[in-house]
């Protein structure tokens, strides 16, 4: 019995080229699946420091690991970013391209510090118990790992959530 196997493989080809939003052939498509959950882990421990490493973190080499830490989210990230870029447009210029995604993932990563204030208050009331279920932050910690397991925040408007924090820091500064 002949399976015209030949006949399947050039389908499947011309298939890839018709349909090619559901293909990560020459990488154009989609950003790398590989890439993805090794970028959101130090873009944790960037923000969660020390949490997630194997040994403990020493606060004279903190400098130097939080720079190559947001160097190498930098490159992997602009890089994962172009791609989903090239996918939207694929006739772009690539420098232009390229010139889009190192100023997308610039921006976002400034944003980092901002994040950890908001982190830092979220966890902080979630300790003192001022809680909403609306507005809150999830860190499950495993006992005796130093490692947030989950991380959450539900999403708001800049201004819920700048009341949301002064409330907070209110309450703290009158011993509430």
């Amino acid at each position: 019995m002949d399976c015209e196997q030949n006949q399947i493989v050039d389908e499947l080809l011309k298939s890839y080229q018709e349909g090619g939003g559901i293909n990560n052939i020459d990488g154009a498509n989609l950003p790398s699946k590989g890439a993805i959950p090794g970028i959101c882990e130090d873009l944790l421990r960037v923000l969660f420091p020390g949490f997630l490493e194997e040994h403990a973190l020493c606060s004279s080499e903190t400098d130097l690991v939080i720079r190559e830490r947001i160097a190498g989210l930098m490159e992997r990230m602009r890089n994962e970013v172009r791609r989903s870029l090239r996918s939207e447009a694929p006739d772009a210029d690539a420098a232009m391209t390229g010139e889009r995604a190192y100023h997308l993932v610039c921006e976002f990563l400034k944003s980092l510090p901002a994040v950890r204030r908001v982190l830092s208050t979220d966890v902080q009331a979630a300790y003192d118990g001022e809680v909403e279920s609306r507005d809150y932050l999830v860190v499950s910690m495993h006992r005796g790992h130093r490692h947030p397991t989950s991380c959450s925040r539900s999403l708001q408007t800049e201004d819920s959530a700048a009341s949301s924090h002064d409330d907070r820091m209110g309450a703290r500064k009158n011993g509430n």
